[in-house]
């Protein structure tokens, strides 16, 4: 089983054949397979959520330092919650002020359309970075409930790296298995929560 940074490290030289791997290039690969994850592995460990309230004239708000992406983002007004839509930077409106009713998504913040003109809250949802593997901080949840996913993904960028073009495509399977794998078995977790809750209802 494997449920360490050094675990994984040697784990990955065993499986693509290469001992002569450093544990610098290995970090290389993973950081790369941890990208790549990021944007593929969308399950309930990712989601975390996060109130703020708007200042008048202030048309950013500061996202959380392991933002990923937006899920929903609503703002309560005249008493009810609302959607905020996604917008092209092109159509943010920084001219006129009221209830937001827009954002677009920068590097570090988000940007309200129009500019509020007063107090409102707002609640996020987002997905967060999946937290990198490091020495200080050599494992994390991913590691521990899906070590296949992290080995597959940076095997895969392991034979690419190495020039084994070959080999590349079956990693890339196995991934693409092993995430559909924990997607899969979170719906029905979740289905089956679901199914308690209406049965205690009843």
């Amino acid at each position: 089983m494997i449920s360490t940074l050094a675990e994984l490290r040697d784990m990955v030289r065993e499986m693509v054949r290469r001992p002569d791997l450093t544990s610098a290039q290995i970090d290389n690969l993973i950081a790369l397979a941890e990208a790549r994850i990021n944007d593929t592995l969308f399950v309930r460990e990712r989601e975390a959520d996060a109130t703020f309230t708007t200042a008048a004239n202030v048309t950013t708000i500061t996202l959380p330092a392991d933002f990923y992406r937006v899920r929903s983002l609503k703002v309560t007004h005249g008493g009810q919650q609302r959607e905020i839509d996604s917008v092209s930077l092109a159509k943010v409106d920084t001219v006129e002020v009221g209830a937001p009713q827009g954002y677009t998504v920068g590097a570090s913040s988000i940007r309200l359309s129009p500019c509020p003109d007063g107090a409102y809250d707002i609640a996020l949802v987002y997905w967060t970075l999946i937290p990198s593997l490091t020495d200080a901080a050599p494992t994390n949840w991913l590691l521990t409930r899906a070590p296949n996913v992290y080995l597959f993904a940076t095997c895969a960028e392991a034979e690419g790296y190495t020039m084994n073009d070959a080999r590349v495509p079956y990693w890339n399977a196995r991934l693409e298995e092993a995430v559909k794998l924990r997607e899969r078995s979170e719906w029905n977790a979740g289905a089956a929560q679901r199914a308690r809750t209406a049965s205690m209802v009843v």
